[in-house]
């Protein structure tokens, strides 16, 4: 039941049927509101496509009529309290228009959101911070491809690019899709990504990955080396200089700090510590 609701989604993502039948797995697991868990349902599927594909409703459907209280899809991260209370009451929360979230929030607020296992906060009237279960897994939707801004966050995301729109004009048995999701729990399938299903998952998100303009300005000059001999190694700011000569004002990096987090992040590009610091293989 739980891959053929996934086989709805038409994609070219082999790994889409899995991904998402251990991430439902997730959020029922997560609605059995425990105090004692050391995480929380990490990942969110991230439906990409152009308008008029049935995302939302895809995501809208996950949730039965009965339940429809705890599906939201208003959420406004930038007001922190409110997310953190929507987490202990709602069962899904979709984030749509995910493309509209700013790297900053990305990198920040939201990835610290994605992993935690409980929510603190102050109730509304109440005089002190009470601990309460998370119940809320997360689910998004964009309309386009460029928009994770965190390599290494990266894996909290199942992106999934369709390939048309979304078929939900089928009737789903709620009862059977989460009885299905309460004997697997009971069984012991696990509900979360593995290392090798992880190391996947980036791999895979590689292709929706913003590529900012520091990192455009390298490519445009560098090419990561395979070896010494087809290469050489520079530090930070030595790269910093060459760059600056080509593109002058227009290089837009704050510190030489900011250029080597970027340089750490782009794939192929081998680097070594040394006494002075870290140096990257680029030819």
């Amino acid at each position: 039941r739980i891959r053929a609701l996934a086989r709805t989604v038409p994609t070219n993502n082999p790994h889409w049927e899995n991904w998402f039948y251990t991430w439902f797995l997730g959020m029922v697991n997560q609605w059995r509101g425990m105090y004692r868990r050391q995480y929380g349902n990490s990942t969110m599927p991230l439906l990409i496509s152009k308008q008029g594909y049935n995302k939302s409703t895809f995501c809208r459907r996950l949730i039965p009529t009965e339940l429809s209280w705890g599906f939201s899809d208003n959420m406004i991260l930038s007001e922190k309290r409110q997310v953190l209370q929507a987490m202990s009451q709602f069962l899904l929360i979709n984030l749509d228009e995910f493309n509209q979230i700013s790297p900053q929030v990305q990198q920040g607020f939201l990835k610290n959101l994605l992993q935690l296992p409980t929510v603190k906060i102050k109730p509304p009237y109440g005089s002190h911070v009470q601990e309460f279960p998370r119940l809320a897994s997360f689910i998004a939707t964009s309309n386009m491809t460029d928009i994770l801004s965190d390599p290494s966050g990266n894996r909290r995301f199942l992106g999934v690019e369709l390939t048309g729109p979304i078929d939900v004009s089928g009737r789903l048995n709620y009862e059977q899709l989460y009885a299905q999701a309460m004997q697997a729990l009971e069984r012991g399938e696990k509900s979360y990504f593995d290392a090798k299903e992880t190391a996947i998952i980036m791999q895979h998100n590689r292709q929706f990955e913003q590529i900012s303009p520091i990192k455009q300005c390298f490519l445009q000059v560098f090419e990561p080396a395979s070896t010494p001999e087809n290469g050489e190694y520079l530090m930070a700011a030595a790269i910093f200089d060459i760059l600056k000569q080509k593109f002058g004002s227009s290089l837009q990096v704050s510190s030489i700090q900011k250029l080597g987090r970027e340089l750490q992040n782009i794939e192929g590009l081998k680097n070594r510590r040394t006494r002075f610091g870290t140096e990257y293989l680029g030819s």
